[in-house]
């Protein structure tokens, strides 16, 4: 289950508990603004981030998420390989 899934989870679980409707309807409503934000990258997107910035460092899941935040563009999800600090 991913991270957005559980918080989607556990704010509708809150606005259950709650007894006051208006801060219900307020962690339901921050929950889906986020959600609103974000989709899964197309085929198109994977692959041109992939061709652009993919590496032995840089992978791009074929089900990376997207994030569209200007008109001009989309940011989309990536995994980056970070060495152990001490070199091995």
């Amino acid at each position: 289950m991913s991270q957005r899934t559980r918080n989607m989870i556990d704010a509708l679980k809150a606005a259950l508990r709650t007894r006051d409707v208006f801060e219900a309807q307020d962690k339901v409503k921050a929950v889906l603004a986020d959600a609103e934000l974000r989709t899964w990258a197309t085929q198109d997107e994977v692959e041109r981030a992939r061709n652009e910035y993919g590496s032995d460092d840089v992978a791009i899941d074929d089900d990376a998420e997207s994030s569209i935040t200007a008109p001009a563009g989309v940011w989309v999800q990536a995994w980056v390989w970070l060495d152990d600090e001490d070199g091995s």
